[in-house]
């Protein structure tokens, strides 16, 4: 995802601007921030429908923050 800012600027989505929103709560509300962590967070070899609905059963009973998140998983 992008954003825009005054100049008219594309800049990718900073995520880390984001450190402090529970990660639990990200997939409830498709926006920037929810497809910028899925983008960064979603294992590459997740490709069956089982394989992703493990990974959002993990991220929506996880209580870290993103940046806590990023940090302990090393993204």
């Amino acid at each position: 995802m992008f954003n825009i800012n005054s100049n008219q600027e594309v800049k990718p989505f900073d995520l880390e601007s984001m450190a402090h929103r529970k990660v639990k709560y990200i997939l409830q509300k498709p926006n920037d921030l929810c497809e910028a962590f899925r983008d960064r967070v979603l294992p590459e070899d997740c490709t069956t429908l089982e394989q992703v609905l493990s990974w959002v059963d993990h991220i929506e009973s996880c209580e870290l923050t993103v940046g806590e998140y990023l940090k302990e998983y090393n993204l």
